[in-house]
């Protein structure tokens, strides 16, 4: 779990394995780039999960999310607003933002 105080709260689809999803479990700790439509950086996003640890291809789940770096992409998002999450430059899911939390 990270230590640092989540930016937002999200609703995260993990694609099924077929389509390009993980191969294996992941659990809280997890970490993915996330790119958001207005940009086309990738920013690194750490993983908290709420509802349960262990994430499987093919899972929807909600998680708090703490980006690294990311000061100027912070200042644009908004709940609401849909993102990519990639692993390797791969799209392995999406996610749309639920909360933000205060800085």
């Amino acid at each position: 779990m990270s230590k640092k105080k989540p930016h937002f709260k999200a609703l995260l689809t993990f694609l099924p394995e077929d389509n390009g999803g993980i191969s294996t479990p992941v659990s809280s700790g997890f970490r993915t780039t996330v790119r958001f439509p207005f940009d086309s950086k990738e920013f690194l996003a750490n993983h908290s999960f709420i509802e349960t640890e262990i994430i499987y291809s093919g899972d929807t789940v909600s998680a708090n999310i703490n980006l690294l770096e990311a000061k100027d992409a912070l200042e644009q998002i908004y709940e609401g607003i849909d993102f990519d999450l990639l692993l390797n430059s791969i799209i392995i899911g999406q996610g749309v933002i639920t909360k933000i939390y205060a800085s």
